[in-house]
């Protein structure tokens, strides 16, 4: 297996949001996917600070919206105790906590495993890191995840309304 990353897409938003589309990022050319993100804003009220994703089906670039989704993180917190969040049969993948009071709070690192490959579920693993700004301390999130339908997928759609984002897309040939 290759173990350089290929730049495919830069994609920065600089306006307020409540959800936004990466599209075209997954293609049959990598097996896998690693979405950078940093300098993210995140923007108050709704579902937010959390941030929340689903994948965009490739046949015809739709939503998918069903409740096909597994997830499972662990927040690790520098001062507190540590937790643990699993939810099964989810419509959207949930993964760090953003504090929505500090500037660019955090970034994350989600690898994501076949995500074309219409003959086996997409599994991620993610790790971030942020500013939580109610304890003034740093925390990080580490997390994985399974999408419960075989089917291709094209793009993701974050759920989570940002003001600034931006996003580097790699691939490595398996």
């Amino acid at each position: 297996m290759a173990t350089n990353l290929h730049f495919i897409k830069n994609i920065t938003s600089n306006n307020e949001v409540s959800t936004l589309e990466l599209t075209d990022i997954f293609s049959a050319d990598y097996d896998v996917y690693t979405l950078v993100c940093r300098n993210i804003d995140i923007k108050t009220g709704g579902n937010y600070p959390y941030v929340m994703w689903r994948y965009l089906k490739a046949s015809d670039g739709s939503v998918d919206s069903t409740s096909n989704y597994d997830y499972s993180n662990a927040p690790l917190a520098l001062i507190g105790t540590h937790g643990t969040w699993r939810n099964q049969n989810q419509t959207t993948f949930t993964h760090q906590y953003f504090d929505t009071n500090e500037k660019t709070s955090g970034g994350f690192v989600i690898n994501i495993y076949r995500p074309f490959d219409s003959s086996t579920y997409t599994n991620t693993t993610s790790q971030s890191a942020s500013y939580y700004n109610g304890g003034r301390y740093q925390c990080g999130f580490k997390g994985a995840s399974t999408h419960k339908v075989a089917q291709s997928n094209s793009g993701l759609k974050l759920e989570t309304g940002t003001v600034n984002a931006e996003f580097n897309i790699y691939g490595v040939k398996g």
